[in-house]
């Protein structure tokens, strides 16, 4: 009995104070936190976890001393950087038996000349697929714009972390930096992530540490092969000439991710009976976008055709497996001197063509010329005259004969003209024999 009484009285003297040095402070700004124990043996670490989501905090070691009842007293600082503003409990802690209950903060922003410089992280998806980029984007207000932001690395586990460039903003009226980051995860499941701190300096230091991200990252269908890209893929394409040579140039591009291989490339080559060996490819980063330059030189005779340049890739927004039709424009290929003979052949074409246009010009002035003609004569035999000059005979009836098609039409004119110039019958109407005339020629 007197045992427990002893075990008892141990416990009891145990104690633990939690301390600050401050209950009102600013985002950006610390509180430091006082943790003293006493008691006879020296407690587990103190767990702080429940203040995690309020509070980051970063704690020295202990330091420890023995009393002169050789009860052991140790004492830890801890900083406190708050994530958010508004009323914060600090809940209670224990160690050794002891417990020390809860302290009450206020938080108040970072405002200066109005402004409040608590960074702001812009909206984010609760869920993303593996191997979608997510793009991590925090806006810092300026209390001044001569002021400079910097933030620390971010390299979260399991992830593959970009950091981009800053970017200068006007928000709500005022001067901003946005940072911004690029995640990729491989690797299904929950996580929390600390985002890095942010320091703001000016005529004033702040350093800001906001809320854990909580992210989920979905696995890909099991059906999708290591060759489907993820995200939104883009395809351009341009023809080009180097070193003599033409060059098919395919530019893909997706933000986050290329897989080595793409689906549906080597059938591609192979219907334009193209070695894949000879296919010239890099990739480029452009902020965050991954730009895959495949140069494809075309064979020595390629007839003229046109195809389509497939992709096959997984659409992170709908959430199923796509494709992408990118038209090619016609793709031909010969040597020079297949050109150049190409060239003399139109040339001489286009001289031969020239030749019967001019004699076609030539045959249509002469008959313009001789209707004319006909249509000035006064009288029946100076029609027959007109007509008899114009073939170089003798007589209608040899004129007629010139006709192949309308020699039955020819014959019955030179009749009608004959009599009308050679005898004593009603003479013939000169405007009709016109008329015949000039539609026969």
């Amino acid at each position: 009995m007197m045992l427990v009484t002893g075990f008892n009285a141990q416990l009891q003297a145990a104690t633990l104070d939690l301390q600050l040095d401050k209950s009102r402070i600013e985002m950006g700004k610390f509180i430091i936190a006082t943790i003293t124990y006493h008691g006879s043996k020296s407690p587990a670490a103190i767990d702080l976890s429940q203040w995690q989501d309020d509070f980051y905090f970063d704690r020295n070691d202990p330091d420890t001393v023995d009393d002169e009842n050789n009860q052991l007293q140790q004492q830890t600082r801890v900083r406190l950087y708050p994530r958010h503003s508004g009323e914060i409990t600090l809940d209670a802690i224990a160690a050794g038996g002891a417990i020390a209950y809860p302290r009450h903060v206020q938080v108040l922003p970072a405002i200066r000349n109005g402004i409040d410089a608590t960074p702001k992280l812009q909206a984010l998806k609760t869920e993303y697929w593996a191997d979608e980029a997510i793009d991590i984007q925090i806006d810092v207000a300026l209390h001044d714009k001569r002021n400079n932001v910097a933030a620390k690395d971010f390299e979260p586990e399991f992830f593959d972390s970009l950091r981009l460039p800053d970017q200068t903003i006007d928000k709500d009226r005022q001067p901003a930096i946005r940072l911004h980051w690029q995640l990729l995860s491989a690797r299904k499941g929950d996580y929390w992530l600390e985002l890095p701190s942010i320091v703001q300096r000016g005529r004033g230091r702040f350093r800001f540490y906001l809320p854990k991200l909580k992210l989920h990252i979905k696995p890909l269908p099991a059906y999708l092969p290591p060759t489907v890209p993820v995200g939104q893929p883009k395809v351009t394409v341009a023809i080009k000439t180097i070193a003599n040579q033409k060059i098919l140039q395919l530019s893909i591009q997706n933000r986050g991710r290329l897989p080595d291989g793409l689906q549906g490339f080597s059938d591609f080559l192979q219907a334009l009976g193209i070695d894949e060996s000879t296919v010239v490819s890099k990739d480029i980063s452009q902020q965050g976008v991954i730009v895959r330059i495949k140069q494809i030189p075309l064979p020595t005779w390629l007839w003229p055709r046109q195809i389509d340049y497939r992709l096959n890739y997984f659409d992170s927004t709908a959430g199923q497996l796509k494709t992408l039709q990118q038209p090619l424009p016609w793709l031909w290929h010969a040597p020079r001197g297949f050109y150049w003979l190409m060239i003399l052949l139109a040339t001489l074409l286009m001289f031969l063509g020239m030749n019967r246009l001019d004699r076609w010009a030539a045959r249509w002035r002469q008959r313009y010329r001789l209707r004319q003609q006909l249509i000035r004569a006064n009288n029946p035999p100076q029609l027959r005259k007109i007509l008899i000059d114009s073939a170089a005979v003798n007589t209608l009836q040899q004129w007629a004969q010139q006709f192949s098609r309308q020699r039955t039409q020819a014959s019955a004119l030179a009749s009608r003209l004959d009599r009308a110039c050679f005898s004593n019958q009603p003479t013939q109407s000169l405007a009709a024999l016109k008329q015949d005339s000039v539609r026969l020629v």
